[in-house]
This record gives C-alpha cells, structure tokens and sequence, in this order.
C-alpha cells in the first residue's frame, strides 16, 4: 500500500521540478498557458468601455438598435436591416446588455424612416437611454470575379449616441385611503391596511419619472471592414447561397456586438 504513494509523490516532485525549469528557461510564458488551460481566455474589456470608462452590459440603461444598408443591395437581400437588427440586438441581450425588443424599433422605424432621423423623439418614443447605430457601406457575398465563389465582404460605420435627460424630482406618493379609516372595526382596518400596501407599492414604481431628453451627445464612433471567410472562399457546391448569407450576417453581428460587451481576448476584429 505505501508503494503507490510514494511513486504519486515522485510523479508530483517530477512535474514540479518541470515546471520550475521551464519558467527557468523560457520565462512565464508556461504559466500562462497553464492559465489558460484551467480557467480559459480572459476577458477584456469591449471597446465602447474603453472610450468611455463605462460599459453597457449589467447597467439599467435602455439600448436601441439602427441597422441602415444602401438600396443597391435591398434588390437581392431585402431583409437584411431587420436580419442584422435582429442579431445583434439577440447577442446584446444574451450578454446582459438591456436591449429594447427588435420588433419595437422596427415598427418605430416603419413609421418614421431613418432619412431625417431625430434621436430625441426616438429616445422619448422608445425610452432609449443609448442608440447604436449600423450604417453598411456594402455588402456582398460572392467572389470576386467568381460567381460560383461565396465569400462575403462588408464595411461601415458603428456609432452610439448618448441621450442625456433633465433630472425630475420623484412625484409626491398619493395619500393611502387607510389613513381615515381609524373609526373602522379592526376587520375593516386590515383589509383597509393590505389595501394601502398595494397602493403604496404602485405609487413607489410610478414614483419615478422620466425626464426630457435634453442633449444627444455622439459617445463613440468607428469603421470597420469584414471579410468572411478569410482564408478562402466557399464553392457553391458546398453550401447555398441562403445558408451562406445566413452564416455571413452571424459572423458580422459577432464582431459588431463584441464592440459593447466584456468578451475573451484574442476574438473579434
């Protein structure tokens, strides 16, 4: 029995020994791939965070969605704004970022267009406290030159706007209708007494009023370029060109909502 708890022993003051050697000889380089692989990439900050010293993700503040492509492509890839809108908005919101529902602002945009846009009276509209919005330059999905090549190509604009209210004091709560009742049987009284906890309740969440939005101030604002796949391109033997299109919008949403939530270093642009 002692046995193979001395050859356990050894095997430890052997790894041991390894491991001091090899940060003896190559620096802490082993270590931190030993990191890696017991707890994984760490996470670094997104980069909307970095311009600003705040991040979106796990605040209470309102995010709205504008995704905007040019008519030249509509023809082919009707959908696309609301595709994008979509996607973007789903993995904002599966990393704690507080989005306003895609379908909100799509018919909020159905109603007003995007051409003379006025982000105050989309804020008050859609109680947004943040607009990120998506402008694409282009978008392609073939190869150059090869039309039986799927390679998708696109590039644009991200820009948030901050939409900073008036401060309001909180509303006065409304009298409980218990506090008259004192003449009441001490049955009544109860009653009167849970009743004046509900209202209480509700007056304490319409306490809180809104301001006006005063100011629209641009809080970040950057270019990008995507090219996917980047080694090489896709025959159409392989994959059709709906699912190809499909697979290209995931890829550019990934890289654009990485923009505004904490993710693992080493991914996105």
């Amino acid at each position: 029995m002692p046995q193979p708890v001395r050859t356990s022993r050894n095997f430890l003051w052997i790894g041991l020994m390894t491991c001091i050697c090899l940060v003896e000889l190559t620096g802490c380089a082993p270590m931190v791939m030993l990191g890696k692989m017991l707890q994984g990439d760490p996470l670094v900050d997104d980069e909307f965070e970095k311009w600003n010293g705040k991040s979106l993700a796990k605040s209470d503040k309102q995010v709205a969605i504008l995704c905007s492509t040019p008519e030249s492509i509509k023809s082919e890839y009707a959908s696309l704004d609301i595709d994008l809108l979509s996607e973007i908005s789903r993995k904002l919101a599966a990393h704690d970022v507080s989005v306003i529902k895609p379908h909100k602002v799509a018919t909020w945009i159905d109603d007003h267009g995007l051409d003379d846009l006025d982000m105050k009276e989309l804020g008050e509209d859609l109680d947004a406290d943040y607009v990120i919005q998506v402008k694409l330059d282009h978008f392609d999905y073939r190869e150059q030159n090869s039309p039986n090549l799927f390679r998708g190509r696109t590039g644009g604009t991200v820009t948030a706007y901050e939409l900073i209210r008036e401060e309001e004091p909180l509303l006065k709560p409304k009298k409980s209708k218990a506090d008259d009742s004192k003449k009441e049987s001490k049955k009544d009284s109860e009653k009167s007494s849970t009743k004046s906890k509900k209202t209480a309740s509700k007056d304490s969440k319409d306490s809180v009023k809104r301001g006006k939005i005063i100011t629209v101030k641009r809080v970040y604002n950057r270019t990008f370029q995507n090219v996917y796949p980047t080694l090489q391109p896709v025959s159409i033997e392989q994959m059709q060109p709906e699912i190809f299109k499909k697979k290209f919008v995931d890829h550019v949403s990934n890289d654009l909502s990485r923009l505004f939530y904490p993710h693992k270093a080493g991914v996105g642009f």
